[in-house]
């Protein structure tokens, strides 16, 4: 990105970690230059989404803020998925002007050391990456994806990272037979997460007797519309919920309060806990380890690694793209897609996403560029 003057000018979108409330933008007149091997990838545009808030709100738990590291570790920078074009490369393998898909910081830039450079893409072989998770370190030349479509680009950059985490929790339960569970209950069920699985158990081969969907009363009537759960319940009316029925909880909101009532509200027949994101991040968060069961952190880079372990990475890619072709096909009766260039809004919409405010039928796509296509 140039300035006025046509100077180089990189920006950088920067989060307090001690307070995700508090962001700023970090300047530079100049861009690093590129070592043998190195690529320079302008980010054009990119979702965000309160999987974005996760990211976030366990930054240093689960190591999102290792993959774009601050020289000042006071701040992070919080990953985001997108598309960004190669303007510089001093790699045999890849061209300027090739278009990429994959894990980035909401910058104007980004350089990475391609590896394992193939028609598909690569994967990122910088040093500070190697002991991150794999599945986050690949980017996709839409050249050579076959799942591309490039007038559905909002739609991949919104959902896709959601609903592979989608694919692999209802993969997750008809491994384990549902844990022997007649009703799986999603907290958070107005979220693109939730609906994601909601739609993977509703089409389910062997799905179980009823899915019910918790959410917020102002959030209700959207959830029920969606016509995937059997019950929508607010999260007041947890105790009306039947506590008798063999149950799965998918906890997707991270409140403290909800996961503890919800466990004693069911008791002996809640047959496994399953902790997926952080919706709620700035509510209760009190620990639950002495619950029984004990909530378990669903992590989907783990649980995609043992499916290609045991079926192969093509047969799990097989499976996922068409499930998603179902499900992609499917959301343009509820979400709308709302594009928005700029620092401001960049810094109102993620803000938006923290405080729980961004109606659950928008998604937002946004660039730090002026809006002017790259591709």
């Amino acid at each position: 990105m140039t300035d006025k003057t046509g100077k180089s000018r990189n920006i950088n979108f920067l989060i307090d970690k001690s307070d995700l409330n508090k962001q700023t933008f970090e300047y530079s007149d100049s861009s690093v230059e590129l070592q043998e091997g190195q690529v320079r990838l302008a980010v054009d545009k990119f979702a965000l989404t309160a999987n974005n808030v996760t990211y976030a709100a366990f930054g240093d738990a689960i190591g999102y803020w290792h993959f774009f590291p601050c020289t000042d570790e006071k701040f992070g920078r919080v990953p985001v998925w997108g598309f960004a074009d190669v303007i510089e490369s001093r790699h045999s393998e890849v061209g300027t002007g090739e278009r990429f898909y994959g894990f980035l910081p909401i910058s104007t830039e980004l350089v990475v050391t391609p590896v394992s450079v193939s028609k598909s893409g690569f994967v990122d072989g910088a040093d500070h990456r190697q002991s991150l998770p794999s599945i986050y370190n690949q980017y996709t030349s839409v050249s050579g994806d076959p799942a591309y479509v490039q007038a559905l680009e909002a739609q991949q950059m919104i959902l896709r990272p959601l609903f592979m985490t989608s694919f692999l929790i209802e993969d997750f339960l008809t491994e384990n037979e549902n844990f022997g569970a007649e009703r799986v209950i999603l907290s958070s069920a107005s979220s693109k997460t939730a609906i994601g699985v909601a739609y993977q158990i509703a089409h389910a081969e062997h799905r179980v007797a009823e899915l019910v969907g918790l959410t917020s009363m102002g959030n209700k009537e959207f959830v029920a519309e969606l016509g995937l759960y059997d019950t929508v319940t607010d999260y007041d009316d947890i105790e009306e919920l039947d506590p008798d029925r063999p149950t799965v909880f998918i906890d997707i909101a991270g409140n403290g309060s909800v996961i503890r009532r919800l466990h004693g509200h069911i008791g002996e027949q809640l047959k496994y806990s399953c902790l997926v994101g952080a919706a709620h991040w700035d509510a209760d968060s009190a620990s639950t380890d002495s619950l029984e069961p004990k909530p378990v952190w669903f992590f989907a880079p783990d649980q995609f690694q043992k499916r290609v372990g045991e079926i192969g990475a093509s047969t799990v890619l097989i499976k996922v793209s068409a499930a998603w072709s179902g499900f992609v096909g499917a959301t343009n009766k509820w979400m709308d897609i709302v594009e928005l260039h700029g620092e401001e809004s960049i810094q109102q919409t993620f803000s938006q996403l923290l405080a729980g405010t961004a109606p659950p039928s928008k998604a937002f796509v946004l660039s730090l560029t002026d809006g002017t296509p790259l591709n």
